[in-house]
């Protein structure tokens, strides 16, 4: 993803959000992801991974708990090293990398 679609996707996601009300660390907890990780989405300096998309998404509808159920079984069954890198398997955050 180009930086300019990693801008807007970023932008998109602020404005988002804020009309969820959400915070970024609300946010984060309920896609199962880091606060910084959104932070620097929403700054458009990184794409998001597709494993993390579907997540903020339904974070952002309201739906949380199954989407993190989803991520730490398939994440840890699959050895997936994204899902990994955002969650130990029992729900803890991890920073976000680069």
């Amino acid at each position: 993803m180009k930086r300019n679609q990693s801008s807007d996707l970023g932008r998109l996601l602020a404005e988002a959000r804020h009309a969820a009300g959400l915070s970024q660390q609300a946010l984060a907890s309920r896609a199962c992801c880091s606060v910084g990780y959104v932070a620097v989405l929403e700054k458009g300096y990184a794409p998001a991974r597709s494993n993390v998309l579907p997540r903020l998404l339904a974070a952002l509808a309201g739906d949380d708990g199954e989407q993190r159920r989803s991520a730490n079984e398939n994440g840890a069954s699959a050895g997936n090293a994204d899902a990994e890198k955002l969650t130990d398997g029992a729900g803890h955050h991890e920073s976000y990398s680069g």
